[in-house]
């Protein structure tokens, strides 16, 4: 906010201040105005994969979300219990406890 404050207390607005066209003074204050906004404020990209995501979401968590995504595919498409039921549930019960202590601890 300091850089913005400082750019634009440094502009010389003495022609945008005498100019007598309304279009034209518009003009020269929303250039000179965006110029030092887009200086102060730059965009930083953040990927629609992590924008959402919570501080307790950890990469050992989202490898297990992602294998039991797999698992579960795999066991809904066959209904065979050697696909993984069991292990499938196993891993449901985990992603529970962990999620819930993680967000005891970072909370």
């Amino acid at each position: 906010m300091q850089t913005f404050t400082s750019l634009v207390s440094g502009i010389d607005w003495s022609d945008v201040y005498y100019c007598q066209e309304v279009n034209k003074t518009t003009s020269k204050l929303v250039t000179r105005l965006s110029k030092c906004y887009q200086e102060s404020f730059p965009l930083i990209k953040l990927s629609r994969r992590c924008a959402h995501d919570k501080k307790w979401i950890t990469p050992g968590i989202k490898a297990s979300v992602k294998k039991k995504s797999k698992l579960y595919k795999k066991w809904r498409e066959s209904r065979n219990e050697s696909d993984g039921e069991n292990f499938f549930k196993n891993i449901d019960k985990f992603l529970n406890m962990s999620g819930m202590k993680l967000k005891k601890v970072l909370s």
